[in-house]
């Protein structure tokens, strides 16, 4: 009997380990290098909320928010955030976004997804910082609203 239990329990912290392993591979995948491309910031295992307004085929169903684990990069050229899924949202200097800090370790950034319009709302140290590195990069206005979506 205790022999069942032990077996079960190990089978179960294998399953999970491997599911939790599968996730961080996905998030790593979703913001890879190009390779003259240079780090400027980098935050992983955040909490992140998305929301958009039309359904993501194998993401985010639209209307509904959706709390996942994020992997945020932002380089010189671009800003990548992935979930689980894969690749959220990718912000480059010609395309149109806005990132805004709500409040301590509070960030939203919204942004286009190929199909549909994104809001991701972040938990991350140092938000001010990534608030003016993704601004600076898309070329936002934070006061202003300029260049912002919603």
């Amino acid at each position: 009997m205790l022999v069942s239990v032990i077996q079960i329990f190990g089978v179960l912290l294998i399953i999970r380990l491997s599911i939790y392993f599968v996730q961080t591979k996905v998030r790593k995948r979703g913001t890879q290098l190009l390779p003259n491309e240079k780090v400027i910031m980098s935050s992983d295992g955040f909490g992140l909320t998305i929301l958009t307004n039309r359904t993501i085929i194998g993401g985010p169903v639209g209307g509904k928010p959706m709390t996942t684990v994020g992997r945020m990069v932002l380089t010189d050229k671009r800003l990548m955030i992935s979930s689980n899924q894969g690749l959220i949202l990718m912000l480059s200097d010609h395309s149109k976004g806005l990132a805004r800090p709500v409040g301590p370790k509070r960030l939203v950034v919204l942004g286009k997804h190929k199909q549909a319009d994104v809001r991701l709302e972040l938990t991350v140290a140092n938000e001010q910082g990534w608030a003016e590195g993704i601004n600076a990069l898309v070329g936002a206005d934070c006061a202003e609203g300029k260049n912002a979506l919603w």
